[in-house]
């Protein structure tokens, strides 16, 4: 597929293609070996096994000479046919975002430039003729975009005493720069970012606080216990005060907002208990208790059907033991030869029909 400038997108179909990483890289070589003779050809992504990430590049002199420095990437549906790629994008930013040139060239005030080989044509170097994935994988990225939605484990808690820029998660920033994204006065320098030196012109603009997430969905509740959840415990009374300072209004002390909790636990035994030490709050439950205990309101359970129609096709059943008075290896003995010996009635009495 031609785009404009001479970029193109090289797209290969195989069925029993080996996918590896270092398959792709050198069918790559192979075939830039095999088109050296029509000209000059160069890789636009990152590398060949990463077709969808694409580096964000400055230019800048260095001792009398011009050098070109990265700070950043971003990722990009590769394929010309997907819907992202179907409808033009343009973006602002408080202090904007450089692309491919000098720092001191051309400033613009607030647009997001887009990497030359992305671009909608020829006339501007703010529209994408795609939309970007705004998904973020590097930590700097993440206090740099400060983005609205974060997906972590439980262990990112322990960079807060040691990184000043996970404030930047809580809405805590002043300022924002057309290199660096958000930051915050005082929050020190980013080892992999360019130095002062490679970056003396770049753009910096104030800003106010961002908004604090008002959010916070946890999964397996039920695993944070004991001493890891006296652990979580320190660390959610720290963040639940960092949220609220961001959305209660500093001119009113009296007027305080908690963010919201939404916890999925397998077990419901003693979760009052649990929920109160975790986050100090009380327990919802969601679907909550009906007249029955197969009508809750929300959800209906119709014991009257069959769980599985003989004419769907193929399902499961499951069923759970419940092995009161004897060991787990008598259990395990007992279950296991039960099964061996089921599943081969099973198979001769279907006469080789294993779907069934």
């Amino acid at each position: 597929t031609f785009h404009h400038a001479g970029f193109a997108t090289l797209s290969i179909t195989s069925e029993d293609m080996d996918y590896e990483e270092q398959a792709v890289e050198s069918l790559w070589r192979d075939i830039s070996e095999a088109c050296i003779k029509l000209g000059e050809m160069n890789l636009i992504p990152a590398r060949a096994s990463r077709p969808g990430y694409f580096l964000r590049t400055y230019r800048y002199t260095h001792q009398g000479s011009e050098r070109e420095g990265v700070y950043d990437f971003q990722v990009n549906c590769p394929d010309p046919s997907c819907k992202l790629n179907q409808q033009s994008w343009t973006g602002e930013l408080p202090a904007g975002s450089v692309s491919g040139r000098r720092l001191d060239d051309g400033q613009n005030e607030h647009g997001v430039e887009v990497p030359e080989a992305l671009r909608a044509g020829n006339q501007s170097a703010l529209i994408a003729r795609g939309t970007p994935i705004p998904a973020y994988t590097v930590d700097d990225q993440i206090y740099g975009k400060a983005p609205s939605l974060i997906i972590s484990t439980v262990d990112k808690f322990a960079r807060m005493p040691f990184n000043p820029m996970t404030g930047n998660l809580f809405g805590n920033v002043d300022h924002h720069s057309e290199l660096v994204g958000f930051e915050r006065a005082g929050a020190g320098p980013r080892a992999n970012l360019p130095t002062a030196v490679q970056r003396p012109a770049s753009r910096t603009v104030p800003i106010g606080r961002l908004p604090a997430p008002t959010l916070i969905v946890q999964d397996e509740l039920h695993l944070i216990e004991g001493p890891l959840g006296s652990m979580v415990g320190f660390y959610e009374t720290a963040i639940d005060r960092l949220i609220s300072e961001g959305l209660s209004a500093p001119e009113d002390e009296d007027v305080s907002f908690r963010p919201k909790y939404v916890a999925s636990t397998a077990t419901i035994r003693k979760a009052e208990d649990q929920v109160k030490c975790l986050f100090d709050r009380s327990l919802n439950l969601f679907p909550p208790k009906g007249p029955t205990w197969d009508d809750r309101g929300l959800i209906l359970e119709r014991t009257s059907k069959s769980p599985h129609k003989a004419e769907s096709g193929p399902g499961r059943l499951y069923i759970g033991i419940s092995p009161i008075g004897i060991s787990a290896q008598v259990l395990q003995r007992n279950l296991f030869s039960r099964l061996i010996h089921c599943g081969e009635v099973l198979r001769r009495s279907f006469e080789g029909d294993l779907e069934r």
